[in-house]
């Protein structure tokens, strides 16, 4: 393979060092920090001199995580409230008659109901006349307190998902903790996570 060392991806105490390839540069109980030489793709003897390798194996590390999200503790609701404005017109065909002066246009915050009605004469009997029954809703936005708990519980799921992404495949948290601020309108809630993981990944050494 192509020469390679093993250096940490992230900064831990090394609990387990399994060399299959290449030579240990850490021993357990070693603090190490990121970028840190794990295992040596490079052997050096006085019988064949200097030899590159692709080095392999897997350094175990207790890691720790200090991660921190904003949530809001406001949210934005849409509410309708009626106007009351109701409109008549009479559909013939493609032809509307208006039964009301004033014009359609309505504020950008203002919607349209409308409502269809055939007319019917006694006996059944339906004429080629629609209603139209327009009525006016106009829309507000509430702002709407929440609950310190309901953000906390939010951020701290959150929160985990993030330690989820940054650990390494088949690591595993050994302890979590919680804190939380108030910012203003916001919560700031902070996770510190202890975690087992594998910490050493592989990069190719210069051919120079």
């Amino acid at each position: 393979g192509i020469p390679a060392n093993i250096v940490a991806r992230r900064s831990g105490l090394v609990l387990d060092v399994r060399a299959l390839r290449g030579a240990a540069a850490v021993l357990p109980g070693m603090s190490v920090t990121e970028g840190q030489l794990l295992i040596s793709g490079v052997a050096d003897s006085a019988q064949s001199g200097m030899r590159l390798m692709h080095s392999q194996g897997e350094v175990w590390a207790r890691t720790w995580y200090d991660l921190s999200v904003l949530v809001p503790l406001t949210a934005e609701m849409q509410t309708a409230e009626e106007e009351g404005s109701v409109h008549i017109s009479l559909d013939f065909g493609k032809r509307r008659i208006k039964l009301y002066a004033k014009g359609s246009i309505l504020p950008a915050d203002c919607g349209k109901i409308l409502d269809y009605g055939a007319v019917c004469l006694p006996g059944g009997f339906r004429l080629p006349v629609t209603v139209v029954r327009e009525e006016t809703v106009r829309s507000s936005a509430a702002v709407v307190q929440r609950s310190q708990a309901d953000a906390q519980a939010e951020g701290e799921t959150l929160l985990l998902q993030m330690l989820q992404a940054e650990m390494t495949e088949g690591g595993s948290v050994t302890s979590t903790r919680f804190s939380a601020a108030r910012k203003g309108n916001y919560l700031l809630v902070t996770l510190r996570a202890e975690c087992l993981e594998q910490i050493g990944q592989q990069v190719v050494l210069p051919q120079s």
